[in-house]
């Protein structure tokens, strides 16, 4: 399973004449991210952005303030659940194991979005994300 990535994005050209101002504050995020089980701290640039990952960024961007809690019927905690028994899945297994008609998946499919987008459930970062996508529940 991936590592989390926290990732801090500077211009190349603001690191490069602020690099000592800005070397206690990575330091200080470096330690905090290897405290937290599974995660890494990375520096980049805006040169060795990956596109992937400003692609998924701008795909689940909408889906963050869906709400997950009191929904009817209960989508994501049925999706949950299942991806949990499951262990590892795509987004189109999942909803394909929760819902048996064209509506129900596409009322589904949003939820699992945004559990994405909230990271409730986790993916490949680095890969662009569509319905064939493994995810899984992070530990």
């Amino acid at each position: 399973m991936p590592p989390c990535l926290l990732l801090e994005l500077k211009p190349r050209k603001a690191l490069k004449e602020n690099i000592d101002q800005l070397r206690d504050g990575f330091y200080a995020a470096r330690e905090y991210a290897s405290s937290m089980q599974g995660w890494r701290f990375e520096v980049r640039t805006e040169l060795s952005l990956i596109p992937a990952l400003v692609s998924n960024a701008n795909f689940l961007a909408r889906y963050h303030a869906i709400s997950l809690e009191d929904q009817f019927p209960d989508y994501p905690k049925r999706l949950f659940e299942e991806l949990s028994a499951r262990g590892r899945a795509t987004p189109e297994i999942l909803i394909t194991a929760c819902c048996s008609t064209f509506e129900e998946k596409a009322m589904a499919l949003p939820y699992v979005w945004a559990m994405l987008a909230q990271r409730i459930v986790a993916f490949d970062i680095y890969s662009p994300i569509d319905n064939r996508s493994p995810i899984w529940i992070p530990s």
